[in-house]
């Protein structure tokens, strides 16, 4: 099942809107796909420290554990229990090493994105780790995403500006 997950804007500094620009324009994504995109992949590979932290987050709040309510409440984005003891201790971040984005950064416009159950519990538990909005979240991850996958769309663009399938092949003689 997808979730709709709401989300006015996203900061981008150049290089990230130019990462953007040439992926909606150039290689056809649409936006709120590559929003979806982002959120798929960072839940794949940041699930081991997001369960943990959800592990952490249902014990503070009073639950057993993080399966079933604690869940339901995070892949829904419903409002959570307070805590019960203090706020845990989640560890260094996925997000970690990167800035919050400068508010005088322009802001690219967005209304909605869909993803999966799983990764919207993701996110509202990344929103609680990162103790941020959906808009600097966002923001960050696309800075995650395009340091680590940018390269995964080199093919896709060299083939359109070279007019080609296959830009890594020479021609046929």
């Amino acid at each position: 099942m997808f979730k709709t997950i709401p989300i006015n804007y996203v900061y981008m500094s150049a290089d990230i809107e130019e990462k953007f620009k040439a992926a909606v324009n150039v290689a056809g994504w649409g936006k709120a796909t590559i929003l979806t995109q982002i959120a798929q992949t960072y839940g794949k590979v940041n699930a081991d420290y997001y369960y943990q932290s959800a592990e952490l987050d249902a014990l503070a709040r009073g639950m057993k554990h993080h399966q079933g309510e604690h869940f339901e409440l995070l892949a829904n984005w419903d409002e959570l229990p307070p805590y019960k003891s203090e706020r845990p201790i989640f560890g260094s971040t996925p997000l970690a090493t990167i800035s919050n984005p400068d508010r005088s950064l322009p802001r690219h416009s967005f209304s909605q994105f869909k993803c999966s159950t799983r990764n919207a519990a993701i996110l509202k538990m990344a929103l609680i780790v990162e103790e941020t909005n959906i808009q600097i979240l966002m923001s960050k991850m696309f800075v995650w995403y395009y340091s680590k996958y940018w390269h995964l769309y080199q093919p896709q663009l060299q083939s359109i500006k070279q007019k080609t399938i296959s830009p890594e092949l020479k021609p046929l003689k």
